[in-house]
């Protein structure tokens, strides 16, 4: 005998009520794990648990040493909390800066011996978060390619091509060619485009952070 059309109705609200029911379970449990994930990296990274544990290690060490028999006592875990500890602060205090500073300027050498500038090279570290994470950081290099001048160039980058490097380069790094270069050295008259790499780099972090912080292509 074949099932009624009413039955079939019937049971397919059950299921799809099922499935709702199951997705919502699903996401909670998502929530919760997130949750129980971010309150174990807020507990960890605190000076007072790690404080705690030191002091449980250095009482435990102590008894340790006072006992004659092997001790029956479980596993000590306490180091392991330690480290995990240390670890979650270092990455915390490293997200926070990150998160505060998101430029960081340093400086390299070429080893090539017949690099401009005797090799000299200004690094760009740019720092952008994507989904709440911190992704791969961009690069730029710069160098200066004009004896006697303080005219920058880009040297080498990670930027992807979505983001206009060339035209902000060419707007806020102007170093122009032949003539243009060498009226950094006598000193331009007032009409002289001049470089600003503070507004350069603010510029760039700006097109960056509205890309969403797209994956650094190497």
């Amino acid at each position: 005998m074949l099932p009624s059309t009413d039955d079939t109705s019937a049971s397919d609200a059950i299921g799809s009520q099922l499935d709702e029911e199951i997705s919502s379970l699903q996401a909670q449990i998502t929530s919760v794990k997130s949750q129980r994930k971010l309150q174990a990296a807020t507990i960890l990274s605190s000076r007072h648990t790690k404080a705690t544990l030191t002091r449980l290690r250095a009482s435990q060490k102590s008894t340790q040493q006072t006992q004659s028999q092997p001790s029956t006592q479980p596993t000590d875990t306490t180091p392991l909390l330690l480290a995990a500890s240390t670890s979650q602060r270092v990455h915390t205090q490293e997200n926070l800066y990150r998160a505060c500073a998101g430029i960081t300027t340093f400086r390299v050498q070429d080893p090539d011996p017949n690099a401009v500038d005797g090799g000299n090279i200004l690094g760009l570290r740019i720092d952008v978060s994507s989904t709440g994470k911190f992704i791969k950081p961009y690069y730029i290099l710069l160098n200066k390619p004009f004896p006697g001048t303080d005219l920058l160039r880009i040297h080498r980058h990670t930027v992807p091509p979505s983001i206009p490097l060339p035209s902000l380069a060419e707007k806020y790094l102007p170093n122009g060619k032949g003539s243009a270069a060498m009226s950094a050295v006598v000193g331009a008259g007032a009409g002289a485009k001049k470089q600003d790499l503070r507004r350069f780099v603010r510029a760039l972090r700006r097109e960056i952070v509205g890309c969403g912080g797209e994956a650094v292509e190497d």
